[in-house]
C-alpha cells in the first residue's frame, strides 16, 4: 500500500456503490456481475451492515485499519 493512498469514508463508498448499482440496472444485476448476494448489496447501501469483503473486492478497494494518537506523546515510540 502506498503512503499516498486516499482514505475513503463508508459514506463515500456507499455513494459510489449506489452510483454503480444504478448504472448496472439495479442491485440484483450488480450483485450477479460481481458474485455477491443482492442482500449484501442492499445491507451495504442502507447501512444495516458493514460493507462486505466481496463488495470491497468488486470495487477494487481494501480495508485498512489505522490507529492514531489521541494526544501527542512526549517521548518517541520505541524502534521495532
Amino acid at each position: 500500500m502506498s503512503d499516498e493512498a486516499i482514505a475513503l469514508t463508508e459514506a463515500q463508498i456507499r455513494a459510489e456503490l449506489a452510483r454503480q448499482v444504478e448504472m448496472a440496472g439495479g442491485q440484483a444485476r450488480w450483485a450477479a456481475r460481481h458474485s455477491v448476494t443482492r442482500s449484501q448489496v442492499c445491507q451495504a447501501l442502507n447501512g444495516s451492515r458493514g460493507i462486505s469483503q466481496g463488495i470491497l473486492n468488486a470495487m477494487g478497494l481494501m480495508q485498512v485499519v489505522r490507529y492514531v494518537p489521541i494526544k501527542r506523546r512526549n517521548e518517541p515510540w520505541p524502534s521495532a
